[in-house]
């Protein structure tokens, strides 16, 4: 493998990167609203979500055989979620996407059919019908999960900052889904468009198709690294930047000036093997640290808790070699450098569920016990189940079936305390229930999502008592 461009630009023909024409007379009119998306867009900075939590667990580490992906979202309470089917299109302005600051995003001639969970467009910060895109599958069998937010140090954002109007959260799993027919096809275009016009955010996000699972992380303006994730690994990841050293994985991907800007920035960190982009400890050399600063200048350890608490239902070795360091956020280090790590007993989907609703309880740091939480209702130690994770979703993909049948993506809204999970081919239907595509920014009874944010306001007036028995109830039903 070359160290230097690890993506070929040819892959972009294999992404059918072709532009259609189109009578933009006949389409003005017919998509008035994607016109008005473009002036709005460039006015309202891009709302992302910054405390979600992604874990990863391989086939070979799980107990059947299945891979399994997940993330919650995490944002605001009271935040509508829709889950729509967006259809093919053929030469269609349909086709288009408009990004951030409203630049038209051209896609293949032939769009494809895929799903999306996606904000409500009445949300604050939206500019568009189907805005925020956060996960979904197209019929090509790709899975993406988009995105993880993360924040590059300032020593790097000097020498490559973020760019404004560049590619972000907003539109980055449609520009994919659109026309990718790999995970290898959706890291050639990403990695392409943040090289080219660059990226808005840090992102972390999941490329899964029936016979590799991917992890991209978007680290600068321009720069990025894409890694082949092995199959007898777990992790959890938090919003910050993890990637060790692209060489200790299968396969790599990373951009052409990925070390040499962390070079110019004096942060750069090496395996002691090389000096090229295949070698440097990404992580270490592109993010600022696990600790998250606050607005009033306080040190918060969210991303280690995360880390710490996920760990605890994986590997009792590791959780205990992060446990040594919970009390010194500004100098955490993640055991061996490594954010992936064996397993010590096989897992289950069941545990991912839990990781992306646990609240560290029975621990010190309960966020049950009211001694952990402010007078202003926030957290000490920021749990994963919290209030304002909108939804959640779990890539299971299996072995031994059709690629068609693969993958089942099993999908909670609300809040992780008591969600229930359930399986679609998201790759294969071919529209959603009419619960699932409610408008509206406050409570509608019609409305899947807010049915199961309202069931939440009510137990959390008294947790003690309505509680245990609503999670006895949801766990029976998710057992069936």
């Amino acid at each position: 493998m070359p160290p230097d461009v690890m993506i070929p630009h040819v892959l972009l023909k294999g992404a059918r990167m072709r532009y259609c024409s189109f009578d933009f007379s006949r389409c003005f009119f017919r998509y008035w609203w994607i016109v008005f998306a473009i002036v709005l867009a460039s006015v309202i900075c891009p709302q992302i979500a910054e405390a979600c939590t992604g874990v990863y667990v391989g086939s070979d580490a799980s107990d059947d055989g299945s891979t399994l992906i997940a993330r919650s979202e995490d944002i605001s309470a009271h935040h509508n979620k829709m889950f729509q089917v967006i259809p093919a299109s053929d030469c269609d302005f349909s086709g288009y996407v408009v990004d951030p600051l409203g630049h038209i995003m051209q896609s293949s001639a032939q769009t494809l059919r895929y799903t999306m969970i996606h904000d409500d467009p009445a949300e604050e910060g939206g500019s568009g019908p189907f805005d925020f895109p956060k996960v979904g599958m197209n019929e090509a069998n790709l899975f993406v999960s988009a995105t993880i937010s993360t924040t590059p140090s300032e020593a790097i954002n000097r020498v490559d900052p973020l760019v404004k109007g560049g590619l972000a959260e907003q539109t980055m799993e449609a520009v994919i889904l659109k026309q990718a027919r790999s995970a290898r096809e959706g890291i050639a275009l990403i990695g392409s468009i943040v090289e080219g016009k660059g990226a808005a955010e840090g992102n972390i996000l999941f490329l899964s198709d029936p016979d590799e699972h991917w992890m991209m992380e978007i680290v600068s303006g321009h720069q990025w690294a894409a890694v082949k994730l092995p199959d007898n690994v777990v992790g959890v990841l938090p919003n910050v930047i993890v990637t060790d050293a692209p060489c200790v994985y299968d396969d790599y991907y990373y951009s052409k000036g990925l070390a040499d800007i962390a070079d110019a920035a004096g942060t750069a960190m090496y395996d002691g093997k090389g000096h090229d982009g295949s070698h440097l400890l990404v992580g270490r050399s592109y993010a600022p640290g696990f600790e998250i600063k606050q607005q009033d200048g306080s040190v918060s350890g969210s991303n280690i808790y995360r880390i710490w608490g996920g760990s605890a239902l994986l590997n009792q070795e590791w959780h205990a070699l992060i446990d040594s360091q919970l009390n010194d956020p500004l100098h955490f280090e993640l055991p061996h450098d490594r954010v992936f790590y064996e397993p010590d007993h096989p897992i289950t989907l069941k545990d991912v569920m839990k990781i992306e609703s646990l609240r560290y309880e029975g621990t010190p740091y309960d966020a049950n016990n009211p001694a952990n939480v402010r007078d202003d209702g926030s957290y000490r130690y920021r749990p994963i189940g919290i209030e304002t994770q909108t939804e959640i979703h779990i890539a299971q993909v299996r072995q031994g079936f059709p690629k068609e049948l693969t993958t089942l993506q099993w999908q909670a809204f609300g809040n992780g305390e008591m969600p229930i999970f359930l399986p679609f081919y998201t790759n294969l239907i071919m529209d959603t229930d009419e619960s699932m595509r409610v408008e509206g920014t406050t409570y509608n009874e019609r409305s899947f999502y807010w049915q199961f944010s309202r069931a939440l306001d009510l137990a959390k007036t008294n947790r003690t008592q309505y509680m245990p028995a609503i999670k006895t109830f949801w766990a029976g039903f998710q057992d069936q």
